[in-house]
């Protein structure tokens, strides 16, 4: 028995579709891609007057050399000149930019320039694969009891570099991703769900998905999960294929 969907039949993140991405050759490139451009119109439609989205040229070291990798910048229009000031940048983290990827230094310096040049930071980070940007995070891929498999890191340089701070937001495998708040200039901020923006972007790429997953098998790299998780998604897993029983019956 096999079991597709072209919708997502997880609350949040889909299990299956995240850890697919995340093999050699599972086209995350092709999710980023489409997960930014989904993020930017979010952002957009949710900016105080003042503001504009554009998206850029990433911070991140692309795996691939063909790749043009991109991430959200937010610009303040107020400041005279176009397209304005930038504020606050959002990535979307990619494998090879993390702690055991190959170009986590490199970007670990942006990642700091920016902030010290007063640009507040985004990084959403969907890959449970691997240990967070931060160092001084707990570690799901390292069976940390108390981490979470997807974060938003929001680093905050206002009032500047050094009073800024960071919040980090956090969900679980069968989780809702949460709303978040970003930080602009001075005390202007905006809120994102980013739920609503997965749930968008996996939408856009259901064909994909609908071929790769099977709701009646576990993700691929079912180990990467901790027991805890696993157990949690064979719960959901099993309502799932449950239902299916039924309907053929």
């Amino acid at each position: 028995m096999t079991i597709r969907s072209d919708k997502n039949l997880y609350p949040g993140v889909n299990a299956h579709f995240n850890s697919f991405l995340q093999q050699d050759g599972g086209g995350w490139e092709s999710f980023h891609a489409e997960h930014i451009i989904d993020l930017r119109r979010a952002i957009s439609a949710r900016l105080p007057a003042g503001y504009v989205t554009l998206s850029e040229k990433s911070l991140q070291i692309s795996a691939l050399p063909r790749e043009e990798q991109t991430l959200v910048t937010i610009y303040d229009v107020r400041s005279g000149r176009i397209p304005g000031k930038p504020v606050t940048r959002i990535e979307l983290l990619s494998p090879s930019n993390k702690p055991r990827g190959g170009d986590y230094a490199t970007y670990l310096r942006h990642r700091v320039d920016a902030l010290k040049a007063g640009v507040n930071l985004v990084e959403i980070d969907l890959l449970h694969e691997q240990p967070p940007i931060d160092r001084l995070l707990s570690s799901y891929a390292d069976g940390d009891s108390m981490a979470l498999p997807y974060l938003a890191i929001v680093s905050s340089a206002q009032p500047s570099p050094e009073q800024g701070r960071t919040i980090v937001y956090g969900a679980g495998v069968i989780d809702m991703l949460p709303s978040i708040i970003i930080p602009l200039k001075h005390n202007d901020q905006c809120v994102l769900d980013l739920n609503q923006v997965y749930q968008q972007t996996f939408a856009s790429l259901s064909e994909l998905a609908e071929l790769v997953i099977d709701y009646a098998a576990d993700p691929p790299n079912f180990d990467r999960y901790r027991p805890d998780d696993q157990a949690r998604i064979r719960e959901l897993l099993d309502g799932i294929r449950t239902e299916q029983r039924q309907r053929e019956e």
